[in-house]
């Protein structure tokens, strides 16, 4: 049936997508309460529980972009609010904070490599462990981009000395949606497709190394 054939891959999809968004901002929370900042247990966003870290605007578009069968797949989770004020060894803490979501994207995906390399091959559970290693590959390079709002963008602001950090707030961070639009725009990220490309093929070659392995 084509309505089934189009609904069983959206649902995996978001399945998948649910599982990433949700780990990614569950590593922001935890790792602020690890520094010594109450807020995200405040806010009820220190819990695994995906649903809880879900934004509503950010979960329907990619859903809607498979549905019309858009090559381009975007989507994010609720911020998570954070108070640096609390924070024990600032500015660096700072930029783990930051870093934490993309970590988690990277072990995700790393599981689900080593995953599918165990697991015996069926069709859904297939696409469902290759989804999750091509999203979560494609989740922890994009956040890491140094361009505002991306997560990168913090990481980096806290790394650079007080001159270079001035002159990246004032000229490049406030402008950093439309460098990255303009940027693929002109096609210049074949450097993170292959980023992504890499990651994704580690991930498999890991699992495949630790089936030998055992």
């Amino acid at each position: 049936m084509p309505a089934l054939d189009l609904i069983v891959p959206v649902l995996i999809y978001m399945f998948a997508f649910i599982i990433s968004i949700g780990a990614h901002e569950a590593a922001h929370a935890y790792s602020a309460h690890f520094f010594g900042d109450r807020t995200p247990q405040s806010q009820g966003r220190l819990t695994l529980n995906p649903i809880a870290h879900l934004s509503l605007a950010g979960t329907a578009l990619p859903m809607m972009a498979i549905l019309l069968r858009l090559p381009l797949l975007f989507g994010w989770g609720k911020p998570v609010n954070v108070d640096y004020a609390q924070m024990r060894w600032n500015p660096y803490c700072r930029s783990v904070v930051a870093a934490a979501g993309s970590f988690a994207n990277l072990c995700l995906c790393m599981i689900a490599g080593v995953a599918a390399a165990f697991i015996t091959p069926q069709a859904i559970t297939t696409e469902f462990l290759n989804i999750m290693v091509g999203l979560n590959a494609m989740l922890c390079i994009f956040n890491m981009l140094p361009l505002a709002p991306l997560d990168g963008a913090t990481v980096l602001k806290n790394i650079l000395p007080g001159s270079l950090k001035d002159l990246y707030e004032d000229y490049i961070a406030p402008y950093g949606f439309y460098i990255f639009i303009a940027l693929l725009i002109s096609g210049q990220i074949g450097w993170m497709t292959k980023a992504i490309d890499f990651i994704e093929a580690s991930a498999f070659n890991f699992g495949q190394y630790m089936a030998h392995l055992l």
